[in-house]
């Protein structure tokens, strides 16, 4: 039987390099996200829907089998002033953000620990754990850590692993909201004198998605070389 994974917003960015990695180790992919990736390879299977719309996705979860592995990886950051952020802007990235990811580990969870297996990989960020000019985007991340944490001890014993890796900026179209003075600011604070690629962050989540330890549960791994 062929492996199954979800990968939310998987048509492009880190959310691509995914999807394509788990093809790679013979994953038949589902991809949730409102437009399709270019040129889908074989395998890979896309679902047209805005994850914020709360019964499309259950809809679409329902029809889907169960799947070994679960990846939220789909985000939106409006890079708003705090003081100006506006109602619509707080609701989306509230729903994209946290509810989605979140319903997503409530249904699904139910399902792996029912079969006695199961991965879950949240994208979080850096933002969440030191704080970021996007203040909804920064609470949201800290809610997903705290999340992670406390479905992995209620999926646990039932052979479920729920980790999320909090990456700094990654160069995707998400990076093109920030001004470039600050970018170039960021970037001369890294150790590594620049940002991360997508498939970096894609790597660190193929390898909780599969190869680690089933002891690793319940984790933060962060991609982050700059001051906190």
């Amino acid at each position: 039987m062929i492996p199954q994974a979800i990968v939310t917003g998987g048509n492009k960015g880190i959310g691509l390099h995914v999807a394509m990695r788990l093809l790679r180790r013979g994953y038949h992919v589902h991809v949730l996200s409102r437009t399709a990736p270019l040129d889908p390879p074989a395998g890979l299977q896309h679902h047209a829907l805005d994850i914020s719309n709360d019964q499309a996705l259950y809809e679409v979860i329902e029809s889907l089998p169960t799947p070994d592995i679960l990846i939220n990886n789909a985000g939106v950051m409006c890079a708003s002033p705090w003081d100006t952020y506006s109602v619509a802007d707080e609701t989306r990235t509230l729903a994209v953000n946290l509810i989605a990811p979140m319903h997503l580990m409530q249904w699904i969870g139910r399902r792996m620990a029912d079969a006695g297996t199961g991965r879950i990989v949240n994208v979080g960020s850096i933002a969440g754990d030191i704080g970021h000019p996007d203040i909804w985007y920064g609470a949201t991340k800290a809610a997903l850590l705290n999340a992670t944490k406390s479905f992995a001890m209620m999926l646990g014993r039932s052979g479920v692993c729920v980790n999320i890796v909090a990456p700094g900026p990654v160069e995707t179209d998400m990076l093109k909201a920030i001004p470039s003075e600050r970018l170039q600011r960021i970037q001369q604070r890294m150790l590594s004198g620049r940002v991360l690629q997508a498939d970096e962050v894609a790597s660190a989540i193929e390898w909780l998605a599969i190869d680690s330890p089933i002891t690793l549960n319940g984790a933060c791994l962060p991609l982050y070389d700059g001051p906190r």
